[in-house]
C-alpha cells in the first residue's frame, strides 16, 4: 500500500451493524442506489427543454419534486461511499461487495464504471449549458430546498411541542427516516458542490446562494435537534458529522469538536 493510501485508510464500523440496519446493505449496495438515483435524475434533467428548465424549482413548497440538489447530493454520496470502499482493508472491503438485498446483481467494476460515466457526462453537460441553464436552476433550487426544509421543520417542532410524533400527510415527510434522509441529501449537496468548486476552479459557478445555503443548513439544525428530541436514524455507513444518524452521546461529542 502506498503512503498516501496508508494515510487515507478507512476502517468502517463493525460489519454486524451493516447486516442489522438499513435493509442489511453494505457500502457497495448503498453506492449502487446512489449512482442509479443520480443517473436517473440526470437523464430527466438533460431531457428538459429550455422553458421547463427556466421554470424548474418555482413550485409551491408543499410540492414534492426532485431537483438538482438531489442530483448533486446523490452523486456526492456515491463518490463518498466508493472512495471509502477503495481505502478499506481488502478483507473488510470484500464483505461489503456482497451485502445487500440484490447481492447477486452487485458488481464493483460495473458500478464504479457507471459512476465514472455519470461524472464525465455531468461535467460535459455543465460545460454545454451550465451557465445558461444548470447553474441558475441549481442556485434557485438551493434556496427552495432550504425553504422547504424549514417549512417541514416548523411543522415537526409543532408536533414535538404538542406531544405528537413526526407524522406524515400528503404534503409532508413521513417519520424520522424521511427527515434524516432529507438532511443527509442537503449535507451531501453542500459537500459535493463545495468540493467541485475547490478542485476545479470555475466549475459550478456562479451560485450566488451557495454561501447562504451552507450557513443556513447549520442554523436550521437547532430546530432539527428539537424536533428529533434525542432520536436518530441508525446508519453505520454515515460519517459521524452526520449527527442525526448517531446516538445522542455521539452527537454531543461532535458538537464539542
Amino acid at each position: 500500500m502506498s503512503k498516501f493510501k496508508a494515510l487515507m485508510r478507512y476502517t468502517p464500523p463493525p460489519f454486524h451493524l451493516f447486516e442489522k440496519y438499513h435493509l442489511g446493505e453494505g457500502f457497495l449496495s448503498l453506492a449502487d442506489h446512489a449512482v442509479s438515483y443520480a443517473y436517473s435524475e440526470f437523464i430527466e434533467a438533460d431531457a428538459m427543454d429550455e422553458d421547463e428548465f427556466m421554470a424548474w424549482g418555482n413550485d409551491p413548497l408543499g410540492t414534492d419534486e426532485y431537483d438538482l440538489v438531489d442530483l448533486y447530493g446523490q452523486w456526492t454520496k456515491a463518490d463518498d461511499l466508493l472512495k471509502r470502499l477503495e481505502y478499506m482493508e481488502p478483507a473488510e472491503r470484500a464483505k461489503h461487495l456482497t451485502l445487500g438485498p440484490l447481492k447477486d446483481r452487485l458488481d464493483y467494476e460495473k458500478i464504479s464504471q457507471k459512476f465514472a460515466d455519470l461524472t464525465a457526462e455531468l461535467k460535459a453537460w455543465e460545460q454545454e449549458v451550465g451557465e445558461r441553464l444548470v447553474y441558475p436552476a441549481l442556485d434557485r433550487q438551493l434556496k427552495r430546498r432550504l425553504d422547504k426544509w424549514e417549512y417541514y421543520l416548523d411543522m415537526a417542532v409543532k408536533d414535538f411541542e404538542a406531544g405528537r410524533d413526526l407524522e406524515g400527510d400528503e404534503e409532508r415527510m413521513d417519520g424520522i427516516d424521511d427527515y434524516c434522509d432529507e438532511r443527509t441529501l442537503i449535507e451531501y449537496a453542500a459537500m459535493g458542490i463545495q468540493n467541485l468548486q475547490f478542485r476545479e476552479p470555475g466549475r459550478l459557478k456562479p451560485l450566488p446562494y451557495l454561501k447562504t445555503f451552507i450557513a443556513r443548513r447549520l442554523e436550521l439544525d437547532e430546530r432539527f435537534r428539537k424536533a428529533l428530541n434525542g432520536r436518530f436514524c441508525p446508519a453505520p455507513w454515515a460519517d459521524p458529522a452526520f449527527w442525526w444518524h448517531w446516538p445522542p452521546k455521539s452527537q454531543k461529542k461532535q458538537r464539542t469538536k
